[in-house]
């Protein structure tokens, strides 16, 4: 991403990434920076952002936002560590995992409507768990989207992306 220079209140120069920039269909840009809540508000990083976003150049953004973990549904952060978990089954090394990616992947590409994570899972037929899982990485990977999320993990709604 562009890192954007700017000053800061004693006026020393600076440089700031942002961690993602959403572009819409009207042509408007915004960069959004993510930070916890407990370290934005330690930090002050609400007041800074504000100073930062004087210095954002038109061709980069035309608003930067701050979201915290405040900011996300419970139910939304409860999916994106199960995510980011079994995304670590990676670090297994072993086979069982990609295996499971490619069932899953192939399963996936072929839906023809939304189903639970936990009914992905058992469509799939893997043991202990790895369907469900391989469905949390299909996620990430791209290969289903999320329609709607639940308190309860297995309960949040995938489909094949459009």
């Amino acid at each position: 991403y562009p890192v954007v220079q700017y000053k800061d209140a004693a006026g020393q120069t600076r440089e700031h990434t942002f961690d993602l920039y959403v572009g819409f269909e009207t042509g408007i840009c915004i960069a959004i920076a993510v930070k916890p809540k407990a370290i934005a508000d330690k930090i002050g990083f609400a007041e800074q952002l504000h100073g930062i976003a004087a210095y954002v150049p038109e061709d980069i953004a035309d608003a930067s936002l701050l979201v915290t973990d405040v900011d996300i549904p419970i139910p939304q952060r409860r999916l994106n560590a199960a995510v980011v978990g079994a995304h670590r089954d990676y670090l297994c090394g072993e086979p069982w995992v990609t295996e499971a990616d490619a069932l899953a992947w192939q399963f996936a590409s072929h839906l023809e409507s939304s189903l639970t994570l936990e009914e992905f899972g058992q469509a799939l037929g893997l043991p202990q768990g790895r369907g469900f899982r391989a469905g949390l990485r299909a996620i990430k990977a791209g290969h289903l989207e999320v329609v709607g999320t639940s308190l309860t993990v297995g309960r949040t709604r995938v489909r094949k992306p459009d």
